[in-house]
């Protein structure tokens, strides 16, 4: 049977299933394959607006490769945004565009004009991703019934920082009348809690997914509780005061449906108040059937929290502040309580500088090992992240795909030796390219979940 004797529909379920480089070598095997190929390898396509540094970052604050990755992807982005504005067919299969608006520099405006041509050629666009800074597309481009709308602060850019709040306030407007123009179809929304005020309660009683940045004020938070009873993923970012304790203990039960749940807090814990404020949280998480969770709260009483993991049995994705661990039964308690069937696992604690011998990480390297679908793991500080230290704990670890120690990542590469053996090595991967990856490929959904919001520096 030749490839162009198989039916289209069914062509189409084998390339889903492909990873993504294999997706990609389907355009160039034949036209049948092609024209089948292309509304899936182009469904979701990004565009860069430019580097970080850019942005006002200092030379140290970003590997030279990165910038250049960044550059590399600017002018990829200007020939796509060309090619689509040359061709409305192929804009009609573009489903989801992400947009890194990294710098407002001397290409914005030019890359600006050819996303807003670009854009009224997507007819079939769904989601929208805007990253970074700046917005000054006119709203009315975007009424499109998007079921997906998210502007959020991401790799580095904090929009929580005051030298940024009126890049914040700038958008807000349009945040507030794109969502106007989509209320009946929206479904999945990342923005500002300060635009919480547009969102009507019977748009909240739709979503199944919400993520909130910059929550200093918590006033129209409540609305999530009483009116989102559909929502499945809830993200609380960037949490300024006090303030979200009295929220989870008011509403412990409430959100029923919920399956990923994401709190991360700035400011440190009232030391008074520390062991009430971590069961608040406590009690929100526990008896929930929760498939992810991300708790990172400084000043958290850890065993509060770890006492509830080993009942999340469905867990694949965990992000973890463990920061208040530091004597040996603590370690093997927070190793006994991590869920053995994670696949991304985010750990942060108060060691640095130890070797892989030291007794203090023996627990949790036992646990690593015998977790069989752990595939991307990022370990915040315990060990010097080097490629020996790296390749040995991938020795260890069946299946893991990508390391972070600190702030620096790491490919995992396993090939077959002469013998039949397996030689594990890795490569550097810069966190760019690694946030692109999960962006850019379904089979990361874990990873992606876990990195977002995370810029490395947690």
């Amino acid at each position: 049977m030749s490839l162009t004797s198989i039916p289209d529909e069914l062509l189409r379920e084998v390339l889903l299933y492909l990873p993504r480089p294999s997706q990609n070598a389907c355009l160039l095997t034949c036209k049948a394959v092609h024209a089948v190929a292309v509304p899936i390898v182009f469904r979701m396509i990004s565009i860069s607006f430019g580097s970080l540094q850019e942005h006002g970052f200092e030379p140290d604050d970003v590997l030279v490769i990165e910038k250049t990755l960044w550059e590399t992807q600017k002018a990829r982005s200007i020939e796509i945004l060309d090619y689509i504005c040359r061709n409305p067919g192929f804009a009609r299969v573009i489903q989801r565009l992400l947009v890194y608006a990294y710098a407002q520099n001397d290409d914005a405006p030019k890359i600006l004009g050819r996303l807003v041509t670009a854009v009224a050629s997507m007819t079939h666009l769904q989601a929208v991703l805007w990253a970074g800074v700046g917005w000054n597309m006119d709203p009315l481009q975007w009424r499109l019934r998007l079921t997906s709308f998210s502007v959020k602060s991401q790799m580095g850019i904090d929009y929580a920082t005051v030298e940024n709040a009126e890049e914040t306030t700038a958008i807000i407007p349009y945040i507030e009348k794109i969502i106007g123009h989509n209320t009946e179809t929206l479904r999945r929304v990342a923005i500002p809690c300060v635009t919480m005020g547009s969102i009507p309660p019977n748009v909240f009683g739709r979503l199944t997914h919400l993520a909130i940045w910059n929550c200093k004020d918590l006033h129209h938070v409540d609305q999530i509780f009483l009116h989102a009873h559909s929502l499945v993923s809830l993200a609380l970012v960037e949490v300024i005061g006090p303030e979200i304790f009295h929220v989870l203990r008011a509403h412990a039960t409430a959100l029923p449906n919920l399956a990923q749940f994401k709190l991360m807090i700035l400011e440190q814990m009232d030391p008074d108040e520390e062991e009430t404020d971590t069961l608040a949280i406590r009690d929100f998480i526990q008896n929930r059937e929760l498939d992810r969770l991300d708790i990172d709260a400084p000043g958290s009483i850890s065993e509060l929290i770890l006492d509830v993991l080993p009942k999340c049995e469905r867990l694949s994705a965990l992000g973890l502040d463990a920061r208040g661990v530091s004597s040996d039964d603590d370690v093997k308690m927070l190793a006994d309580s991590i869920p053995p069937n994670l696949v991304a696992l985010h750990i942060q604690h108060p060691w640095e500088g130890l070797s892989l011998d030291s007794y203090e990480l023996q627990p949790l390297l036992t646990k690593y090992a015998e977790m069989p679908r752990l595939r991307f793991l990022h370990w915040q500080n315990p060990v010097p992240s080097s490629r020996i230290i790296v390749e040995a704990l991938a020795e260890d670890i069946p299946m893991l795909d990508y390391m972070g120690l600190g702030t620096t990542f790491w490919r995992i590469i396993r090939e077959v030796g002469p013998d039949g053996e397996t030689i594990v090595g890795a490569e550097r991967i810069q966190q760019a390219k690694l946030m692109l990856d999960v962006w850019n490929d379904d089979e990361l959904v874990d990873e992606r979940w876990l990195l977002e919001w995370h810029d490395g520096e947690t």
